[in-house]
Formats: structure tokens, C-alpha cells, sequence
């Protein structure tokens, strides 16, 4: 994982009344091994605030995994340590997000939860077993059910947003 910036790799802070042309190169050689770059104008990864501030910027990258070319700033957040796109595969998310991809939702369209105040499962009786054996046919079946559902707990808890 590495980051090529500006006028700062990565940090917290702010660019303030700042004028620059930059140009940004960044060519990976490994092939083997999938790696997470930040490009950005100002800064490559972090959690600054721009003011004031004139950035030309050109660009330029040949990457073997992933990378955040954001323009002026490559990522903007408070990056998590410890967590390792280039040796999960795993992309990492602003704010500890979970992303599912599904079939389920269509195209277009994207499910936020909140995993504690969202849903609530509720529950009807417990888990019933119900067992058969026919011995005129030499077979043997079980079925196993449970009755579930599930409630909103705050309704601004969820969204759905259109892309």
C-alpha cells in the first residue's frame, strides 16, 4: 500500500492558500503481488481540509491491484491500520462499512443499514422437528421448520439510494 500526493502523502490537517503543479507518477512493477494506491493532486490518502488552493495536476499510473485517483485528493478518510487490501483482496471501506454484492437489488440502486438499529428478527415458537419413517418404502424423512421475520427498529436507520 503506498500513496503519491501533491503537497502531502498522507495526514491530518489543512492546506491552506497553497498554489502548485504537480505531476503525479506512479508505476508498479510487481506484478505478483496486488497492492492499494492513493493519487491525489493535494494529498494521496487522509483526512485534511483544502482552503484556498490552486493545484494543476496530471497523472499518470500503471497499478497491478487497485487504486484511489481522486483528482485533487485520493481518498479522503482516517485510514484504518491494519486492514490489508493487497493481501485480503478486500476492499476497505470509509467507517468500517460492510459492501454485499447481490442479485436481489437491482441495478442502479444501493441498501444502506445500520447493522444495530435497523432490523430486528422476530422470532415465532421455537424450532420444530418433524420426523417420518415409511417403512413400506424404506425411506426416512425430516422436516425442520421455524417461523421468522423481520421488523424495522428506526426507520432512518435504513436508506435507499438511486446511482
Amino acid at each position: 500500500m503506498f500513496g503519491v500526493g501533491g503537497f502531502v502523502g498522507y495526514g491530518s490537517g489543512t492546506l491552506e492558500s497553497c498554489q502548485g503543479d504537480f505531476t503525479l507518477i506512479c508505476t508498479d512493477t510487481d506484478a505478483q503481488t496486488r497492492d492499494e494506491q492513493f493519487m491525489g493532486g493535494a494529498y494521496a490518502a487522509g483526512h485534511l481540509n483544502v482552503k484556498d488552493c490552486t493545484v494543476a495536476i496530471d497523472g499518470y499510473d500503471s497499478d497491478h491491484g487497485y487504486v484511489h485517483n481522486g483528482g485533487l485528493v485520493g481518498m479522503y478518510i482516517f485510514y484504518p491500520a491494519g486492514l490489508d487490501f493487497h493481501g485480503t483482496g478486500r476492499l476497505i471501506t470509509p467507517l468500517g462499512a460492510k459492501v454485499l454484492r447481490t442479485s436481489a437489488v437491482p441495478v442502479g440502486k444501493i441498501i444502506g443499514l445500520d447493522k444495530n438499529y435497523a432490523l430486528e428478527m422476530v422470532k415465532a415458537g421455537d424450532v420444530m422437528v418433524e420426523y417420518d419413517k415409511l417403512i413400506d418404502r424404506q425411506m426416512e424423512r425430516a422436516a425442520i421448520t421455524t417461523i421468522s421475520g423481520y421488523a424495522k427498529i428506526f426507520e432512518d436507520a435504513s436508506r435507499v439510494l438511486s446511482v
